[in-house]
């Protein structure tokens, strides 16, 4: 997809990297798997790395299409998300494309879609009680 912070001459490579390591990948038995930063898009924002995640609605469709089309051109096995996903997106529209087209796919967490129970295990974290001025130790429940 096209991004609107880069010249038309700086958009895309020449070369299909992906392409060729996905066809260099099924060429030998490997499932290939896609690594997406939906938090930090170094190529769309050039301001210093800050803790939050962009909040602007052009960037999380920015966010949607760029998933779309990673999974239309290269049907990953595994769509490996990272650094969270931006609000307001329509990544559950996404991640239910993204299973229509490769059924057998595998999605972790980090995309930022309530799970439930099965959510983050960091989510299910506490801390117990003190102990003599110290902190507890760190729970599981």
């Amino acid at each position: 997809i096209r991004n609107p912070h880069r010249p038309p001459d700086r958009q895309h490579l020449a070369r299909d990297v992906v392409g060729d390591l996905r066809a260099a990948v099924q060429e030998v038995g490997i499932p290939m798997g896609l690594y997406y930063s939906g938090g930090l898009d170094w190529s769309f924002h050039h301001d210093p790395l800050r803790p939050e995640v962009p909040k602007a609605p052009a960037y999380a469709r920015y966010a949607d299409d760029h998933l779309r089309e990673l999974v239309a051109k290269y049907r990953p096995a595994v769509l490996w998300g990272d650094i969270t996903y931006p609000p307001h997106s329509g990544i559950r529209q996404v991640v239910a494309e993204y299973y229509n087209q490769c059924c057998q796919g595998v999605i972790n967490n980090r995309f930022d879609i309530s799970l439930g129970p099965l959510g983050r295990p960091e989510g299910r974290l506490r801390k117990a009680g003190r102990s003599g001025g110290k902190p507890g130790p760190v729970l599981w429940y």
